[in-house]
Order: C-alpha cells, then sequence, then structure tokens
C-alpha cells in the first residue's frame, strides 16, 4: 500500500502546478520554479516569505517545495500559514484546499484529506478547471485507496464528464482491471469455502 501512495504521490503531485498564485513572487523565483522545479528555489522561498510573511503566494510555493522533499508535516504547515493568509485577506483561490488535502493524504490523514479536498471541489468557481479537475482526481484516488470504490468512480466520473480527464478514465480503466482481477484469483484459488 504504501508503495501505491508512492506511485500517487509521484503522479498527483505535479498537479498542484496548475493554479499557482505565483504572481506576487519576484521573477527570479518564479524562473527557477520554472527552469528546475520547486525544489531548487526551496532556499530562495524560505528566504523570501521571512522578509514577506503575508505571502499567500510565497507560503503556497513554499509547501510545495516542502512535499517534494517529501516533508509532509512540514509541508502542511506551510500550506497552513497560506491558508490562513487567503482567508484574511479574501483572495479568491481554492486550490490551497486540493494542495493541502493532497499532502495530509501523503502524510496520513485521510480523514482530514477529504475535508480539505471537497472543500476544494465545493468552491469550483475559485478554481482553475485544471485544478478542479485534478482534485477530483485526488478525491477519486483517495477514496480507491481506502477501498471506498463507490465513491472514487462518483469522483473520476464527475472529472471526465465536467473536465474530459484522461486522468480519471484512465484511473477508471485501473480499478475496473482491479475488480476483474480480483475476482479472477478469488475464483481461481479452487478453496472451497469452509462453512
Amino acid at each position: 500500500m504504501r508503495a501505491l501512495v508512492a506511485v500517487i504521490g509521484v503522479v498527483f503531485i505535479p498537479i498542484l502546478h496548475a493554479a499557482d498564485a505565483v504572481s506576487e513572487l519576484p521573477v527570479e523565483i518564479k524562473a527557477t520554479i520554472s527552469e528546475k522545479g520547486y525544489s531548487s528555489a526551496k532556499g530562495e522561498l524560505e528566504a523570501y516569505v521571512k522578509s514577506n510573511p503575508e505571502s499567500y503566494s510565497g507560503y503556497s510555493a513554499l509547501g510545495k517545495a516542502t512535499a517534494f522533499d517529501g516533508d509532509y508535516k512540514q509541508s502542511i504547515d506551510y500550506f497552513e500559514q497560506a491558508k490562513e493568509i487567503k482567508e484574511h485577506r479574501n483572495i479568491p483561490d481554492a486550490s490551497i484546499y486540493n494542495s493541502i488535502g493532497w499532502v495530509k493524504f501523503l502524510n496520513g490523514d485521510t480523514q482530514g484529506a477529504i475535508v480539505d479536498i471537497e472543500t476544494a471541489i465545493k468552491k469550483k468557481d475559485e478554481l482553475d478547471p485544471k485544478v478542479a479537475e485534478a482534485a477530483l482526481n485526488n478525491l477519486g484516488l483517495i477514496y480507491m485507496y481506502s477501498n471506498q470504490g463507490d465513491k472514487a468512480k462518483e469522483n473520476f466520473d464527475k472529472a471526465v464528464s465536467d473536465y474530459g480527464s484522461e486522468y480519471a478514465r484512465d484511473n477508471l480503466v485501473l480499478m475496473n482491471n482491479l475488480e476483474k482481477n480480483r475476482e479472477w484469483q478469488a475464483n481461481d484459488t479452487g478453496v472451497d469455502d469452509p462453512k
């Protein structure tokens, strides 16, 4: 199961790039992120938020950089700081809920992840369509991982119908293949029912 989470994290954390509120970040930091990725900009971001403690973009980007480094607990702290700034300043960007929810899931807090990602989905008017698609996929993956297939399919189906999501289509195929394999294994074991 841990391997599945690692694979899912590698595949879907990059979707967090989709609706970055990086507009207020200095050009140099944006260039580093664009050319080398979030992890490479971590030092610059730490210095930036130290001198700009009310920067939503800074804390959000630092949360992503820290998540890419695998320090999910620290990443959650940075995302929580960004969320507080967002709510205090009424910034119309719900992508922070998707980001923090996904990292909470990677850190083992499935219930907290569901709450945050559902918040992002409910505020879809504050989301870039790619982030809304990612939020539905992320929620579907969390439900799939939690063996709640109906809820997983519901979110994947919505991502396909609302956003034409190829990721969601692939995940639905994966779920169907897993179900068929389980049925095949159950039928192929030749073990009689002990009752």
